[in-house]
Formats: structure tokens, sequence, C-alpha cells
């Protein structure tokens, strides 16, 4: 049903945050008709004087986990910024902002404790189970005959190499929509439509994602895939036959999509290892174990200094500033 009011809200939003990816832009839509569901009943947005109703907001989401609501008081900014320009809109927007920047401190104590929470407990897995993981997908791997090789074989095998890259390359979701050109390809004019993975001259290779996120500020992000993956990689492209990189599971000639990527890493891992893993998870996996002596070694030092780590960070940007002095 078509939603005038509606309309104009998307409208402003988009107008003032042209920067914005189209999945952020729905993310902050969705969210604001979510909250608005939720004090009004329905979706069928009207009127955004919700909004200075504090209490009935706050009431709304306090029994959400603090992230969630922290992505509702992000909404809030972009809303009230691109639709409300009262005086009263400035001060509920201070209010808001607050909350947020609470959220946000939180979170941030959370980050620096290592503390994880309840749900990340139980779905945990080290390092090292990560790697029995892989090493028994890499004992079927082994028994293959790649001149008999099907579906189901090229399939396991994908399986293997994205688990192989996430652990040296702990990206986001990017490896959807890749396609697969040579170094030569890459000096052309390639559409930011999709992704790259790069076959170079000298045997390596290398990512280059374009259709991401934070496209619209970063332009692009470029990785130089660690040359411990070239023999797995070398041996997937000779079994795959698409022009993409990580393809369907069903159709194997057409790319794989950023959500079922999600849904396909996710069931990787619940089948080897029984837990809800998905690509924040392994980010955060990956990161703790390469920084897990640095982390020791910082919250010994805080310790001993009587402070915590975040004003060690601080101390860092002061020595920073007195060396560009």
């Amino acid at each position: 049903m078509e939603n005038k009011f509606l309309d104009k809200i998307k409208k402003n939003f988009y107008n003032t945050f042209p920067q914005l990816s189209e999945s952020s832009r729905k993310i902050v839509i969705r969210n604001l008709l979510l909250l608005y569901k939720k004090i009004n009943g329905d979706e069928n947005i009207k009127s955004l004087n919700f909004i200075y109703n504090k209490n009935k907001v706050i009431d709304s989401i306090k029994d959400l986990n603090y992230l969630t609501q922290r992505n509702y008081y992000h909404m809030l900014n972009y809303i009230i910024k691109s639709n409300l320009k009262s005086e009263k809109s400035k001060k509920i927007l201070e209010f808001y902002l607050s909350k947020r920047e609470a959220l946000n401190n939180q979170y941030n104590t959370v980050v620096a404790n290592n503390e994880m929470s309840e749900k990340t407990q139980k779905n945990w897995i080290t390092m090292e189970e990560y790697d029995k993981m892989l090493s028994r997908i890499k004992l079927i791997i082994d028994s293959f005959d790649f001149d008999k090789i099907g579906k189901r074989e090229t399939t396991l095998f994908q399986k293997y190499l994205i688990l192989n890259i996430y652990k040296y390359h702990p990206m986001r979701l990017d490896l959807h929509d890749m396609k697969i050109i040579d170094e030569k390809e890459d000096n052309k004019d390639i559409s930011d439509n999709y992704n790259y993975m790069i076959k170079l001259e000298n045997g390596n290779f290398k990512f280059k994602i374009l259709n991401f996120k934070t496209k619209k500020t970063h332009k692009e992000i470029v990785i130089n895939i660690n040359p411990k993956l070239n023999d797995i990689i070398n041996k997937y492209l000779k079994i795959n036959k698409s022009e993409y990189f990580i393809t369907q599971e069903r159709n194997q000639m057409l790319p794989i999509k950023k959500q079922a990527l999600a849904n396909y890493i996710a069931r990787i891992f619940k089948k080897y290892t029984g837990k809800d893993i998905g690509v924040n998870m392994i980010r955060k996996l990956v990161v703790s174990d390469r920084f897990a002596e640095i982390d020791k070694q910082q919250k010994k030092l805080a310790k001993e200094m009587g402070h915590q780590i975040g004003t060690q960070q601080n101390y860092l940007k002061y020595s920073d500033s007195d060396k560009a002095s």
C-alpha cells in the first residue's frame, strides 16, 4: 500500500545522506517502521511526532540487546537530522545522541576488556578447533579424483576455500558477486557492481572489493591474498567452470549473493562444529588469536600503571602528536 508520508521521509533522508549505501538506507527505514510499530501498533507511519515522546521510545526498546538499542538511536539520528528542523527536534536529538554515546561507551568497555556475551561464549571456538575443522575437510578433499570431480565435490572444495580465506583475511561478506579476471583486465574500466579476484602475472592473487557497504566513503578495498592460499586457489580454479569466484550451490555458473553467502558460511560451521557462527564471529576469532599476546601485555601494563586500556590509547595519540610537532 502506498504511503506518501513514508515516501517523503525517504526522500529527505536519501537527499541528506547520499553517501550511505542502499543496504544501510534500508536498515534505517526498516528500524524506523519497527519502532513506529512498537509504539503505535502498525507500520503505516503517518507522523514523526512519536519521536518526541522519549519515554515511550526508551520503554519500547529497553529490553533489547544494547547494540540493537544503539542501532535504533543511529536511526533516530538520521531521521531527525533529515526530516525535523525545529528547536524542539534539536533538543530531542541531543537527548538520543547522549543515549547512543552511553551505549558506545558500553561497547568500547566490552571490547577493551574482551568481554563476551552469553551467546558469544556459547558459540565461541578456538583457532585450534578452526584448524581441526579444516583438517577434517582436507582429508576428504585429498581423496578426490580431480579428473572426475562433480558438483558435490566442487561444493565441498569451495567451502574449504572459503574457510581458508577467512582464516587469513577476515573480511566482511565481500566474496559475493565476485568475478575472476586477469591482471591486464584490472587496468581496464571494470564495473563497480562486482567484486574481483585478480590473477596476477607473478602467480599470486588479490581481491579488489568495489561492491561493499562503505564504498561511497572508501571507493575500493584491495587485499593481497596470502601466498599460502595459492595452491588451494589454483586447484579450485581448475574445477570452477564459471566466471565467478564463489558460486551458488544449486547453480554453479552463477555468483553467490551477499545474504546467501552469510547463510552458506553459517551452515558450514553448524555442520562441522554444531555452533551458530557467522562472519562477525570469525572476524572476532581471528583478531583475538592474532593479537592475544599484545592484549595480554596491554592489560598487564594497564594494571601496573593503575589505569584503563583506553587511557593507553590516549597516551599513544599524544605521542603521535608530539612527533608531528
